[in-house]
């Protein structure tokens, strides 16, 4: 029986892992509705990213765990694409189980956003998820003159695939609220805020700074700024949901603006997050 046990951990680990790093990615104030068109659209109260922050060519890469036990991993990057409509900023994400939980439970996911390269506002967003037996893709199409996000959802278990659709009022994506919490990072002494939108659901979350420390991670050693991340999911009314709460501990590096790790708590010890590789972009 120990060992049952064990594999119980290990699952739960990754769980809980997965699913804070979509909690270090999100910075969000949102309101959970279905938009009418015409509905003004109101920008993201945070600063857009300074020339060069974003060069193409950066590549980062972090372990995720459950009470010291690594869980999972998270990769992401950033390229120039171009295409009939001009040059965007193309962001990419990987995100898997650790290798050690693979045959308990296998998790994989990726995804991609084409962004505005001077505001960093999402244009075109596609990511596919996948575990043993379910897979679950997601195409966003982002129109800012509206105010609006055209979700579909396609979900296949068992050989079997639903569809569905949903327009919703919207602000950023996970990868665009990623860069932007870079950008707002060292530009603001008050808490940021702006809106997100991740499959069907909605949050608010609000990031203000608490304090600068120098900060150890795996890949090196950084001055920082310490930040507290309140995440709250939204009902359908509008209103946040108390029940649904979550509160995340975040250091981005003052120079790069990398956010370097994560700590939240849980119902049983804490999960945290861990910059393990940092490769710059380059100028230009």
């Amino acid at each position: 029986m120990p060992a049952l046990k064990i594999s119980r951990k290990r699952a739960v680990a990754a769980g809980l892992a997965l699913a804070l790093i979509a909690a270090f990615l999100l910075a969000s104030r949102t309101r959970r509705r279905s938009a009418e068109p015409g509905t003004p659209y109101a920008p993201p109260t945070t600063a857009a990213p300074s020339p060069g922050l974003f060069r193409p060519g950066e590549k980062l890469e972090y372990e995720f765990g459950w009470n010291g036990l690594s869980a999972a991993t998270l990769s992401t990057s950033v390229s120039v694409a171009a295409d009939d409509a001009g040059e965007h900023l193309a962001f990419e994400y990987e995100v898997e189980t650790a290798p050690a939980l693979q045959r308990i439970w296998s998790f994989k996911a990726g995804g991609r956003t084409l962004m505005d390269p001077q505001t960093a506002l999402p244009q075109l967003a596609t990511s596919v998820s996948r575990t043993a037996r379910r897979e679950k893709r997601i195409t966003v199409r982002f129109a800012p003159g509206l105010g609006t996000a055209e979700v579909k959802i396609w979900k296949t278990r068992d050989g079997e695939t639903k569809l569905k659709e949903l327009t919703v009022e919207h602000g950023v994506d996970i990868p665009s609220a990623f860069m932007m919490l870079r950008a707002a990072a060292g530009g603001r002494d008050g808490a940021t805020a702006m809106t997100v939108i991740s499959g069907d659901d909605l949050y608010e979350v609000v990031m203000t700074p608490v304090g600068a420390e120098r900060v150890e991670v795996a890949a090196g050693s950084f001055d920082a700024t310490e930040y507290d991340l309140t995440i709250r999911e939204l009902a359908e009314g509008g209103e946040p949901d108390e029940e649904k709460y979550r509160r995340v501990r975040v250091w981005v590096s003052r120079q790069e603006r990398i956010p370097l790790k994560l700590e939240s708590q849980v119902f049983i010890g804490h999960v945290y997050g861990e910059l393990v590789r940092f490769e710059p972009g380059q100028d230009g």
